[in-house]
């Protein structure tokens, strides 16, 4: 136990708590402990600004790859929607083959007297899909955008590969249309 009435002096306290060889120290030597002890300390802390300051760039580093990250995700979420659709439409056209596809959509626009040909391409049939060529000629441009809108959107999967449009020859207002067309069939 340590008495109070001891502690009068500096020598005393150092003696008590075990540092007798500060006290024997020049006033130079103590100086320099001094400047050690603080360079010490500003080492420290000039280390630590470093290192949280690089905590900070990562940080920084790590919102902009979250936020790409979030909007890949998005964007990935409309990607599985889209093909979900496409592949619904696909199962949708079964025992459908083009022809009957491309002539239900031109009769529910009313289109079928300027149809004046749908012919399937030498080679088109396959597996997976069936092609077909469709000629209209004297549409007008909003019959033609409704026409396609409509194969877009068909309960079916009806690509139109090509189309080819051009104006009449007879009346310059309507329009000549060639369109290639796929029926994307169930597997």
């Amino acid at each position: 136990m340590i008495d109070i009435n001891k502690i009068t002096s500096l020598t005393n306290l150092t003696g008590l708590i075990g540092l007798t060889g500060l006290t024997g120290l020049t006033r130079q030597k103590q100086i320099i402990a001094a400047a050690v002890v603080a360079l010490t300390v500003v080492i420290i802390v000039i280390t630590g600004f470093s290192m949280l300051q690089s905590a900070s760039s990562k940080l920084g580093s790590a919102e902009v790859l979250y936020d790409y990250l979030k909007t890949e995700q998005i964007a990935l979420s409309s990607l599985k929607g889209k093909a979900d659709l496409y592949e619904l439409k696909r199962k949708k056209s079964k025992g459908q083959g083009v022809h009957e596809a491309v002539n239900q959509t031109v009769s529910s626009l009313g289109l079928t007297k300027k149809l004046t040909s749908l012919k399937s391409p030498k080679g088109a049939a396959s597996a997976q899909e069936e092609r077909a060529e469709a000629k209209f000629e004297g549409i007008t441009l909003n019959e033609l955008v409704n026409l396609l809108f409509t194969l877009d959107n068909s309960k079916m999967l009806i690509l139109t590969r090509k189309a080819n449009v051009r104006v009449s020859f007879e009346n310059p207002e309507l329009l000549n249309a060639t369109l290639s067309l796929t029926l994307i069939k169930p597997e």
